[in-house]
């Protein structure tokens, strides 16, 4: 069996021409995002490309991984571990507050935990007052529509450093989640200015779109690109290119985007049907297991 090394990924010299696969940086996110411009890989087939049946292209933000964690996408599991670590130790100290934390917390809700925990003495569980905090530094992140990134050491400190390490090795061969897609660092390929300098998740469910005619002017070669663009003023799209030309740096090579995009498109082609709730499935689950609930 072969194993696949980071440089055998991408073509960072890919030929001219629009190619399913094409890695952009400098695209606009719309404001789905915290960050106004992202790393972005084409996900349109290449049939339109090749055969100009469409007037748009589509493409997947890529978010470095610290990036990634700031995001929506950890707000459960950071709320869910900071809740639970804050409820043990109330317990562990033979002392219970009103204050917890609502399901998606405001910055005062943070703001208020933290200095209702600052202050309390750890009574010899110290480890569990350092995970709290560590977990309202991590929601604050995630919260805060400026916050960028997270910091990797209050995410390390909340969950612990093997946990962690665990999701991290889940994250990075895609059996974690079935909303993210892992692309390893282009390495000496990045410059100071590429969105996607770093090991990148693909976020699935951010598709957005553009016009094809930006990115075909974004790829010939102008001295001024706000001139440029300006002749293209008329596609409502275009004010969100105003700030910066988006610049193709790699193409994802066909064995690797065939895996992303069969993930990708396994995620939209469940049907899916409505949830039993929790009643039913306890009734259901002892019904087939043979022991029933006895009244």
């Amino acid at each position: 069996m072969s194993f696949a090394t980071p440089d055998d990924y991408y073509d960072h010299t890919p030929e001219p021409g629009h190619s399913t696969g094409d890695i952009w940086c400098g695209l606009p996110s719309y404001g789905v995002l915290k960050q106004e411009h992202i790393a972005g890989i084409v996900i349109t087939p290449a049939c339109d490309l090749q055969n100009s049946k469409s007037k748009t292209i589509t493409y997947l933000p890529l978010l470095a991984f610290d990036a990634w964690l700031a995001t929506s996408s950890m707000l459960t599991e950071v709320r869910g571990t900071t809740q639970s670590c804050w409820n043990s130790f109330q317990e562990q100290l033979g002392s219970k507050s009103s204050i917890s934390l609502p399901r998606v917390p405001a910055l005062s809700d943070l703001s208020a935990l933290q200095a209702h925990v600052e202050p309390l003495a750890d009574g010899g569980k110290g480890q569990l007052k350092a995970k709290i905090l560590a977990g309202i530094k991590a929601l604050i992140a995630i919260i805060d529509p400026v916050a960028l990134t997270n910091d990797l050491r209050s995410i390390t400190t909340l969950f612990g450093e093997r946990d962690f390490n665990q999701k991290c090795q889940k994250l990075v061969t895609n059996s974690l989640r079935s909303d993210t897609h892992f692309l390893p660092a282009r390495g000496g390929w990045a410059t100071l200015d590429d969105s996607f300098a770093s090991h990148a998740l693909v976020m699935f469910r951010y598709p957005l779109t553009v016009p094809l005619d930006i990115l075909e002017l974004a790829s010939s070669p102008k001295s001024n690109w706000s001139s440029a663009l300006a002749e293209y003023a008329a596609l409502p799209a275009t004010r969100f290119f105003a700030k910066r030309q988006p610049l193709r740096v790699a193409r994802l090579r066909p064995r690797f985007f065939a895996d992303l995009l069969s993930r990708y498109t396994a995620l939209y082609a469940r049907v899916g049907s409505p949830d039993f709730s929790p009643a039913v499935a306890s009734v259901l689950a002892s019904q087939i297991s043979g022991h029933e609930a006895r009244s």
